[in-house]
């Protein structure tokens, strides 16, 4: 698959989300009628441009990034490497690619951010840390939610919690207090304007929110509905239109153990 691709301006978001769609990570280098660079496009800015209410059918001309980084052709070859055409404040987190461009302002081709961030800060005599993904824990105050989310800011990965706290409150203030990277939203995940709030530039979701096992679900059938079915279709079909392609959802159902061959349980063992 390609790193970049090229769109006119004049092309419509829908044009847009069917690139990224086949190529994940990739850029779109938004170009002129002549062909020379106007900005960038990544799936972030898609899924931003669609929460604040254009429609898929809009120019992407009106939604594309202009304040981006680019380097020209000769002075990357150059060994000097002028910093000025470099402007890493300008990086998008979620950009995995800069555009190389020649002097009439035409992309010639791309280069991994990391490997030109890499020869940046070796003149700086600094060490890049790379910054990983966003997660979203739904239903994640829980003990799996807690012991997810302590595993994955382990590993430098940016965590959100969101809870509306039914059960126990001690857990998330104590987790609160030492985490870093990490953000917890108080709400319940079965109002929209929550789903809303919560999605906002995340990379991945764990859908862990339920109301688990039959007495439970009999003792509060409605909220049961709204959470084990309705919160879940909402919003998995919410990260299909926002182009969040990882959406883990777990049974509410009590599936630990092993089966009869003492092999871990998949979605391919006995009932």
């Amino acid at each position: 698959m390609s790193d970049y691709f090229y769109l006119n301006e004049n092309k419509s978001i829908k044009n847009a989300f069917s690139i990224f769609n086949k190529s994940f990570g990739s850029i779109i280098c938004v170009i002129s009628v002549k062909k020379k660079l106007i900005g960038l496009l990544t799936e972030g800015d898609l899924r931003r441009a669609i929460l604040r209410g254009f429609s898929v059918n809009e120019k992407i001309n009106k939604i594309v990034n202009k304040n981006y980084t680019y380097v020209f052709k000769h002075e990357l070859e150059n060994k000097k490497f002028i910093k000025s055409k470099f402007n890493a404040q300008n990086l998008n987190e979620s950009i995995n690619f800069i555009p190389i461009l020649n002097k009439n302002m035409q992309v010639i081709s791309v280069a991994p951010t990391q490997s030109l961030l890499e020869k940046l800060e070796k003149k700086k005599n600094k060490k890049k840390i790379k910054k990983l993904a966003k997660i979203l824990i739904v239903g994640g105050a829980g003990y799996i939610g807690t012991t997810l989310a302590k595993k994955l800011l382990n590993k430098n990965f940016e965590v959100v919690i969101v809870d509306k706290l039914l059960y126990d409150k001690t857990v998330i203030k104590k987790f609160l207090i030492k985490k870093k990277n990490f953000k917890f939203i108080h709400g319940d995940i079965c109002d929209l304007n929550v789903q809303i709030d919560c999605i906002r530039d995340v990379d991945a979701v764990v859908f862990l929110a339920e109301i688990v096992g039959d007495p439970a679900c009999n003792a509060r059938p409605e909220d049961a509905l709204k959470t084990n079915y309705l919160a879940v279709s909402s919003f998995a079909n919410l990260c299909s239109i926002l182009n969040i392609s990882k959406f883990i959802y777990t049974s509410s159902c009590s599936v630990y153990g092993a089966d009869y061959k003492n092999k871990i349980l998949d979605e391919t063992s006995r009932n």
